[in-house]
């Protein structure tokens, strides 16, 4: 078979915001460039986009399929570390990869357990499902790269603004 290039995911909605389709639920997907790409032992890997969003592709199948799709405010962007303990991946949500992050800083954790992927096989994957745990997530995060809960725009300073 041949891969999808199209502007939709399986779940028929924009891969990246802006397309003629449905956007994306749990916030836009504004700059789709993989950042990171995280593999799993069970054959997941975990893209993480550079506007904010998440595409966790099936990684033994030809072509690959993306079996869960996340939107940016429900993963953020620029994340680029990952790990896999016991049947869980922690991956995390960073600042941002352009000029910007200069003054847009964000992080968070996130926690899947990769079980729960199963139920997403061979069936159109639903928005935002399995939800990731937010194991942390920085209170001083500007609203960027689908942070929209931050305190500020940017934060021009360099420091930390709560040390």
């Amino acid at each position: 078979s041949e891969a999808d290039t199209g502007d939709l995911t399986p779940s028929m909605v924009c891969k990246e915001s802006g397309c003629d389709g449905t956007q994306p639920s749990g916030g836009a997907r504004m700059n789709n460039v993989p950042i990171c790409p995280i593999p799993s032992s069970s054959n997941y890997v975990y893209a993480t986009l550079g506007g904010g969003g998440l595409f966790v592709v099936k990684l033994d199948t030809t072509p690959m399929k993306i079996i869960a799709e996340y939107g940016g405010a429900v993963i953020n962007g620029a994340g680029c570390a990952g790990v896999e303990a016991k049947g869980r991946v922690f991956l995390d949500g960073g600042v941002s990869a352009s000029p910007s992050g200069s003054d847009q800083s964000t992080f968070t954790l996130y926690s899947f357990e990769e079980a729960l992927f199963s139920n997403n096989i061979g069936s159109p994957p639903v928005q935002n499902s399995p939800m990731p745990i937010q194991v942390f997530k920085d209170p001083t995060n500007t609203n960027t790269i689908g942070n929209v809960d931050g305190t500020s725009v940017s934060n021009p300073s360099g420091q930390l603004p709560t040390i």
